[in-house]
């Protein structure tokens, strides 16, 4: 059940900063720039497989921090991986479920 609630955190978290209203004005300010650099990260957050695997590293090092006996038996770089791994992939499949990612030959 933990993995469950886990997997739509993460994906809800990642829609939340990538694609809803609320940070909607933070992405358009960040588009206006005119560094090319800008525009990667964008494209970054606005991924949402990209963007989980982030939020999942970042977790995976959490886990690390506040639950370190769960994972005594995993070298310490292999759980944020783990995480990451995790987290790009069931986001991926769920935003393809719902849309957020469109079939190759879809117009977008």
């Amino acid at each position: 059940m933990a993995l469950v609630f886990y997997t739509f955190a993460i994906f809800g978290s990642a829609y939340v900063i990538g694609h809803s209203a609320i940070t909607l004005p933070l992405r358009e300010w960040i588009s206006r720039s005119p560094s090319s650099l800008a525009a990667v990260f964008l494209a970054l957050v606005e991924c949402p497989a990209c963007l989980s695997a982030w939020l999942g590293l970042f977790s995976g090092l959490a886990a690390l921090y506040y639950a370190a006996a769960t994972f005594a038996a995993w070298p310490s770089w292999a759980v944020p991986l783990a995480f990451a791994f995790y987290s790009a992939g069931t986001s991926y499949v769920l935003a393809r479920v719902t849309g957020l990612i469109p079939k190759p030959g879809d117009s977008p």
